[in-house]
């Protein structure tokens, strides 16, 4: 593996997990992933990963290999957490509580 693809792979993972909601620290992801967390610095640094714990790391990120070579991929992830958490702030609001959202919205747009 090129030492470019390395730190591709490294900042593709550590953006990611910065993008969970809640954010996901390297020790958290770690552990699910069932590795130290010197292990999982060293991968998101650009040290290098094997191919079975990158498979354990896209399950536990909800990626794709591919996910992790696109540039784009974490920000429509973080976009799509951020529509999730609005969602479920809606949700829980009565509808005059829902037209104010609704008119702070329109005037962000």
């Amino acid at each position: 593996m090129s030492e470019e693809l390395k730190k591709t792979i490294g900042n593709r993972v550590r953006a990611f997990r910065k993008a969970k909601r809640p954010k996901m620290s390297q020790e958290a992801l770690s552990e699910l992933c069932d590795i130290s967390p010197k292990t999982m610095s060293n991968i998101e640094c650009g040290v290098g990963v094997s191919l079975e714990v990158l498979e354990k790391i896209v399950a536990v990120l909800g990626c794709t290999y591919g996910d992790l070579m696109d540039a784009d991929a974490h920000l429509r992830t973080e976009q799509s957490a951020l529509k999730n958490e609005a969602l479920t702030l809606l949700s829980k609001m009565n509808n005059n509580e829902l037209a104010q959202a609704v008119r702070v919205l329109a005037a962000l747009g």
